[in-house]
């Protein structure tokens, strides 16, 4: 402390989360002779602001002295607005630091700090650090932060790691005291999907299954429709088992978004993420948003599923609100202070009763819903969104020959099924763009034939023909069709029709 008059100053470098990036913020802290004051600057939020009783029983704990002067604590840039408590430990240092107790080596100059402060001194996990290292790699050497987050930084191995536990082993970091340690061997990892979860487990419902192929390699939408016990849940929630690992990209693109929502990331995100959503969720969990920016269901299932049971459930805003990032792959999130960008490239797997009982159609139960109940509870999904949906299916129950037979497929079979289709379309991604497609329709009567059909009945229109000519050309690859001519054919084009055709008119 007697040397204070001259060591008033001290600088360190955290960050802050802006969605989904981390932008590097300087800690800057003060001690001037005065009245006893402690004021952060700089569009603090109120866990920042809270964070004195936090420091100040820390420094206590450890015999430090606090202070009697006036301490300023700025975070610049001044006018991006800060947030989350990883800030305690850089304004605790840097507040040891200004007044001498501290004598810091070189090693701030390039250290990124971070980590919230208990009464007692540990260090307790904070939100964004990989998203603060992914950001921020070519600009920091070293990361100082909570032994917590170990885990998940364990992918950044350019970088000297300095976890600590306590506030004293971070000031032995900044003294120089203690080295950097090796980061840890990634997790190993673990399966796809529960063990209990297979695709041998379910009678029947081959169609429904095939669709579930089609849409897993054509990575599009899809709706099952059916009444209560036919296996709709059963089949969706078996997706994970068919679904092949994320590129390298796309893990840390997926973990980056994960670590932003708050979850707590032991290693990459290697398997594509599937989301359950429930009809009781509020807007913003599905959406995105809250009072700071932070990803929704929709963008945690990027490069995934997104699966909504007892879709006509949901409340109609919510369902509105899919539409658009089911066309434009993100969602843009509006507030007076700020805006955010989230991606949500997700798949959209759904189920959905037929009527309010649930029983229309089915051949062994009567539905004793009245016609106008029937067509109000279909009307919840509204045209457009029904539009954006690529393979709608119905699926009945298991005839009695099927159940309890044995010797059904595994997912380990379907999957290897897809193997071979699913390289070729790596290998050839422009296969299914829609231009393409179209060049082949138009040397093809038979096939237009077909399609004008369709669209004069009312059973397509201009986006789902789209959709028919991409489940027909991957239709055609399904079935082996991976000779000369790997182009759809017409019974593939009526299978097609079969899938992605909606029966409102019928079933209402």
């Amino acid at each position: 402390m007697e040397d204070m008059e001259c060591a008033m100053y001290a600088l360190l470098k955290s960050y802050s989360l802006q969605g989904l990036e981390a932008e590097s913020v300087d800690v800057e802290v003060t001690v001037s002779p005065g009245l006893p004051r402690f004021e952060i600057i700089g569009l603090a939020d109120a866990a920042i602001r809270e964070s004195r009783e936090r420091i100040f029983q820390s420094l206590r704990h450890f015999g430090f002295a606090i202070p009697p002067g006036s301490i300023t604590v700025n975070l610049a840039p001044a006018e991006r607005r800060k947030r989350g408590t990883g800030f305690d430990l850089p304004i605790a240092l840097g507040l040891l630091i200004a007044t001498g107790q501290v004598r810091a080596s070189d090693v701030p100059l390039d250290t990124l700090v971070a980590g919230e402060l208990s009464l007692d001194g540990r260090l307790q996990r904070c939100t964004g650090l990989f998203n603060a290292a992914l950001s921020l790699r070519g600009h920091m050497n070293r990361l100082l932060f909570p032994s917590a987050n170990r885990g998940e930084l364990s992918h950044f191995r350019d970088l000297l790691h300095h976890p600590v536990e306590t506030l004293s082993e971070a000031i032995d970091v900044m003294e120089g005291n203690r080295k950097p340690e090796l980061p840890p061997a990634q997790e190993p990892e673990g399966a796809t999907h529960p063990e209990h979860l297979d695709y041998s487990q379910v009678w029947g419902n081959t169609s429904a299954i095939r669709a579930i192929q089609l849409a897993i390699l054509a990575r599009m939408n899809l709706l099952l429709i059916g009444s209560p016990g036919c296996g709709k849940t059963l089949l969706l929630r078996r997706i994970p088992t068919l679904l092949p690992k994320l590129s390298e990209d796309e893990s840390l693109e997926v973990t980056r978004i994960h670590a932003a929502g708050g979850h707590p990331v032991r290693h990459l995100v290697r398997d594509p993420p599937f989301r359950e959503v429930h009809s009781g969720v509020s807007a913003a969990p599905l959406i995105g948003g809250g009072l700071f920016p932070t990803p929704g269901e929709i963008s945690l299932a990027h490069r995934g599923i997104l699966f909504l049971d007892e879709l006509a459930e949901f409340p109609r805003q919510h369902l509105q609100a899919l539409r658009t990032p089911l066309s434009e792959k993100r969602v843009t999130i509006s507030r007076l202070s700020w805006q955010a960008t989230f991606p949500s490239d997700f798949q959209l797997a759904a189920a959905m009763n037929p009527c309010p009982c649930g029983f229309f159609g089915d051949e062994l139960r009567t539905c004793i819903c009245p016609d106008g109940a029937r067509r109000a509870y279909m009307a919840r999904i509204s045209g457009p969104l029904l539009d954006r949906i690529d393979l709608i299916l119905y699926v009945h129950s298991p005839k009695e020959s099927e159940v309890f037979r044995t010797g059904q497929k595994s997912s380990t079979t379907l999957k290897e099924e897809m193997r071979l289709p699913a390289d070729w379309l790596a290998q050839n991604p422009d296969h299914l763009n829609p231009d393409r497609l179209r060049r082949h329709l138009e040397g093809s009567p038979q096939l237009q034939a077909i399609l004008r059909d369709a669209y004069t009945r009312g059973l397509v229109s201009l986006r789902r023909v789209g959709s028919v000519l991409r489940a027909a050309a991957t239709l055609a690859l399904l079935d082996g069709n991976l000779g000369e001519s790997k182009d759809p054919r017409e019974e593939h084009l009526y299978a097609a029709l079969q899938f992605c055709r909606p029966k409102w008119a019928t079933a209402a």
